[in-house]
């Protein structure tokens, strides 16, 4: 475990996409890895199987850019998934040193017009809210709908098994002794 490390392959931002591209080795051999994608200021994480020839994540800065207008994003050994490929318990002390491995890329951003930087990540924060909001209320039409339906169904059931008292009433109506003539519905 000593010999696995991550290497960068690039990190740059062009326009508003950033860049950053890494690479597992182990003894200086590009191998397969799983490696994961996080920002410090924003949350967002990506995990990908690294191949050979690298691996990389390329994102608008909008989503991984802080209120202060720089991002931070780190790379590292996923250990979470390499842990779900053995099926035997591994020593904390192998992961531990993979855990060290990372590869930071930070950078600061000067905006030219900082209204509009505003402006945009405002914008993308309320579509952001406005289509959970979406997903929300068509939820819980599709429940209601759902329990409508349940409840349609009960009644529909009911009425074909209790349409008519089993109590013949018309001695009731006649003048005279009573009697009660039951009806089973057999």
């Amino acid at each position: 475990m000593d010999n696995i490390t991550l290497n960068p392959v690039n990190q740059s931002m062009t326009d508003d996409i950033v860049d950053f591209t890494v690479k597992v080795l182990y003894r200086k051999r590009p191998i397969e890895f799983p490696v994961k994608f996080y920002s410090m200021r924003k949350h967002y994480t990506h995990k990908q199987l690294c191949k050979k020839e690298g691996c990389g994540l390329k994102v608008n800065v909008l989503d991984v850019m802080g209120d202060r207008f720089d991002f931070y994003l780190m790379s590292e050994i996923d250990t979470k998934t390499l842990k779900k490929y053995f099926s035997y318990e591994l020593e904390p002390k192998l992961f531990k040193r993979l855990e060290l491995a990372e590869i930071k890329f930070k950078r600061g951003l000067t905006p030219t017009r900082p209204g509009n930087v505003h402006r945009e990540i405002e914008r993308a924060r309320k579509e952001r809210l406005s289509r959970r909001m979406n997903r929300e209320v068509q939820q819980y039409r599709n429940r209601k709908e759902r329990i409508f339906r349940q409840m349609d169904r009960t009644v529909q059931r009911g009425l074909g098994r209790y349409g008519r008292p089993d109590i013949d009433l018309s001695p009731l109506r006649r003048s005279g002794s009573i009697n009660f003539r039951l009806r089973l519905g057999f």
